[in-house]
């Protein structure tokens, strides 16, 4: 999965507009109001319009740790004629160790990830339970269908030291290019995502955004919509 900014990192303004580009991001901040930390949280997606190039996520924070994970899912090209889907979830932590068969080490933390093919639906959520301490496991759940159920998708343990989870992340609509330079706008694939908003034990927090952060801005469609779900967004042509 393509990692996004370091989550505590100031976002850039706004870039002029431009025909050509390299990246797009639209981020969707979210909050959860009167709760500083929580051991487990659910990301519900819906109404998704598929499409390979994007990376479809949340960030979040944990209190005492230095760095974040990023929980989230990419079209991949078909696999035997069936659309196949990567769900990951990366921990930037130096110190984080795991033995789970579908992660692996990296230079600053741990990437975890398994691929599912069709049959899935277009709503589904991304769940992070705490397993006790400091390790963590992330899950699809397949919250429409139920065809799937609940998918493993890896186990995690942060260094010592590291909380819960803080009660503020974002959401993160990402696509870029392949290969170097800049490419016109008009190769930015449409599509289309509501960011539930998360869920904790205690609630459901709400989603405060949107900032956009893309050369493409005026030359492609973008629009957001509040609904009673979270917030709607659809990118590209």
């Amino acid at each position: 999965m393509k990692l996004s900014p370091l989550f505590a990192a100031v976002l850039a303004p706004l870039l002029p507009a431009s025909t050509l580009a390299s990246s797009a991001y639209v981020f969707t901040p979210w909050k959860v109001s009167g709760t500083q930390s929580f051991q487990s949280i659910s990301f519900p997606f819906s109404g998704i319009r598929f499409a390979v190039g994007y990376t479809y996520s949340h960030q979040f924070p944990y209190l005492y740790g230095v760095g974040y994970s990023e929980a989230g899912f990419e079209p991949r090209p078909d696999v035997d004629g069936k659309p196949t889907l990567r769900f990951s979830i990366s921990t930037i932590m130096s110190g984080t160790a795991t033995s789970d068969s579908n992660c692996q080490l990296t230079s600053n933390g741990v990437r975890c990830s398994v691929e599912v093919s069709a049959p899935f639906s277009d709503s589904f959520t991304l769940e992070v339970i705490n397993n006790g301490g400091t390790t963590w496991t992330a899950a699809l759940v397949d919250t429409t269908t139920g065809v799937r159920g609940r998918v493993h998708i890896g186990t995690y343990t942060l260094p010592t030291g590291a909380g819960d989870i803080r009660g503020a992340g974002r959401g993160v609509l990402f696509y870029e290019w392949e290969g170097e330079g800049d490419h016109p706008c008009s190769e930015l694939p449409y599509t289309q995502v509501t960011f539930g908003n998360p869920v904790v034990p205690d609630g459901v927090g709400s989603i405060v955004g949107p900032v956009d952060l893309f050369d493409c801005a005026g030359d492609v469609k973008y629009k957001t919509e509040r609904t009673g779900e979270g917030l709607k967004v659809e990118l590209g042509l």
